[in-house]
């Protein structure tokens, strides 16, 4: 496990964690606000689940990274 996550830590960087919260935060604010305006609501939970987990992966890869 500890040899996995050290390849990993290899190949990953900060720049990707961010980019994962990045991605998130404009899905969240651009797609959310056009289905939240045109009244899709399942659509804008689908996006904002979406959105949260992004940014869950993103905080996550981010500790990961300093942790190891």
């Amino acid at each position: 496990m500890y040899n996995l996550l050290r390849k990993l830590v290899d190949i990953i960087d900060d720049v990707l964690a961010l980019l994962f919260i990045s991605i998130a935060i404009l899905i969240l604010l651009i797609d959310g606000s056009k289905y939240r305006e045109r009244s899709n609501k399942k659509e804008y939970k689908i996006i904002r689940f979406i959105s949260y987990s992004y940014i869950a992966i993103g905080i996550i890869i981010f500790i990961l990274l300093r942790i190891y």
